[in-house]
């Protein structure tokens, strides 16, 4: 007889093989444009992410804001948000301000770290 929970739990799951390390998609856009007051949205889309973790580095200070989902920053207009079905790991940042300009970077734990640069444009 069918026993849908047995068949689900047994199916092997897949495991990329070591040597394929994370990478963000290369169609991830580099540059984003946000209106001043409102929030802005910075994508990171990570293939293949497996134990690793993306952090978010503002380059105007080096300061790190978010490893993971965790917000290192006490200035609560950001956030990091995590869509694991599509691999999306977004920075949030709510009521921008022109000196939120600048580069961003959204970085991946490998050894050598991984990073992919974001321009944010306030007008």
């Amino acid at each position: 007889m069918y026993d849908e929970t047995t068949y689900r739990t047994t199916l092997p799951t897949y495991t990329p093989p070591p040597w394929i390390e994370p990478y963000v998609d290369p169609t991830t856009p580099r540059n984003v444009t946000a209106l001043m007051g409102k929030t802005a949205f910075l994508n990171c889309r990570v293939i293949n992410l497996g134990n690793k973790t993306v952090s978010w580095i503002r380059h105007r200070d080096s300061h790190i804001l978010t490893v993971g989902t965790y917000t290192y920053t006490s200035d609560l207009r950001f956030q990091a948000l995590h869509f694991s079905e599509i691999g999306d790991w977004t920075l949030q940042i709510k009521w921008v301000q022109k000196r939120d300009a600048g580069t961003y970077e959204c970085q991946i734990s490998t050894q050598p770290a991984r990073s992919y640069f974001i321009h944010l444009n306030i007008v």
